[in-house]
This record gives structure tokens, sequence and C-alpha cells, in this order.
């Protein structure tokens, strides 16, 4: 039988919205793409993702987001 993975490397849509910074519907559209990572487990409530997975296709298919910089402070 194979190794179940720990409980926090499980991840939902919820915590890929949270890892993400997403929104429901982006993370939705996110989840459907066809570079998303396949679901670790389908189950009636929905895919489980291996979070591992999740975030290494994030490092590859994401763009960093610029960080604010307030005007006050020096450049």
């Amino acid at each position: 039988m194979a190794k179940m993975p720990p409980p926090d490397e499980l991840v939902g849509t919820q915590e890929i919205g949270i890892l993400l910074g997403t929104g429901k519907s982006r993370t939705k559209q996110l989840i459907a793409s066809r570079s998303f990572p396949e679901p670790y487990v389908r189950l009636a409530a929905g895919g489980i993702w291996l979070k591992s997975d999740v975030l290494a296709w994030a490092k590859e298919h994401r763009r960093a987001r610029p960080t604010r910089v307030d005007e006050d402070e020096p450049g």
C-alpha cells in the first residue's frame, strides 16, 4: 500500500487560492487549465492536490507580483 502524504501536504481549492493569492473564480480557472497538475485524488467534494505540486506549478507558470513601494520610503 502506498504511503499517505502528511495532512499538511494536502490542499483543496480554498487552500490553493490562499497559496496563490487568488480569488475563488480565478483559482477555479487556474485549476481547469491544462498545465495545472492533476489532483492527487478526486473526492465527491472536489479534487485534493499535493501542496508541493501546486507550488512547483506556480514557480514555473506564474509571474512574480511586483511589491508595493510607498512613495515616502527611499527607493
